[in-house]
C-alpha cells in the first residue's frame, strides 16, 4: 500500500501533466478555414426569339380550290448547355390553335417545318430531333375545305400557340 504522501504526489503529476497537454501558448494557430472556388449552377433554357406572327390569309380568289391559309415563324434560342450535349435531345413542338380565343381542335390542318420555308423538311409527329441552339420552324395553319373548316374558323380570330419542351430522346 502507498502513503497517502505518494498518492497525491502521483496525482498532482498526472494533473500538470494533463494541464499542459490540453493548454496551448498564446502564438498556436489551432484553426483554419477554407473557401472553395465559386461555380455557376447552370439553368438549361428554352427561349422564344419572339412570339409567332401569323400572315394575313389572302382573300377568296371565288374559285372553288381556295382555302384560307395562314403562317408565321417563330426560333426557340436553347440556352445553357453546350451543342454537343444536345445529342440524344428534342424539342417536342406543342400548337395549340384557338379562334377567338378558345382552343379548337377540328376545322385545320397545321404544320410545322424545321425551318423558314415550306420547301424544309416537315417535323415529324412535331418533335424535332436535330436540335442546335437556335431552332427556327414555320407553322401553318389551314381551314379544311369543309363545313368543319367553316364553322371553326371563318371569320374569327385565329391564333397559333406552340410550345416548345426540350426532352431526352424516346424512342
Amino acid at each position: 500500500i502507498m502513503k497517502k504522501s505518494t498518492l497525491l504526489t502521483m496525482a498532482s503529476v498526472g494533473a500538470v501533466a494533463l494541464t499542459s497537454a490540453m493548454t496551448f501558448a498564446a502564438w498556436d494557430n489551432l484553426s483554419d478555414t477554407t473557401t472553395s472556388n465559386e461555380v455557376t449552377f447552370k439553368q438549361i433554357n428554352v427561349e422564344k426569339a419572339a412570339d409567332i406572327v401569323l400572315t394575313e390569309p389572302v382573300a377568296s380568289d371565288l374559285t372553288s380550290s381556295y382555302v384560307p391559309s395562314s403562317s408565321g415563324e417563330v426560333t426557340f434560342n436553347i440556352t445553357g448547355i453546350d451543342a454537343a450535349d444536345l445529342s440524344g435531345k428534342e424539342l417536342k413542338l406543342e400548337p395549340v390553335v384557338k379562334a377567338n380565343d378558345i382552343a379548337i381542335s377540328t376545322g385545320y390542318t397545321l404544320e410545322i417545318y424545321d425551318g423558314t420555308e415550306e420547301s424544309a423538311e416537315k417535323v415529324a409527329g412535331n418533335v424535332d430531333k436535330s436540335l442546335t441552339g437556335t431552332n427556327t420552324y414555320k407553322v401553318v395553319v389551314t381551314a379544311t375545305d369543309d363545313k368543319a373548316g367553316t364553322d371553326a374558323l371563318a371569320n374569327k380570330k385565329v391564333t397559333v400557340e406552340l410550345k416548345a419542351t426540350l426532352q431526352k430522346t424516346t424512342v
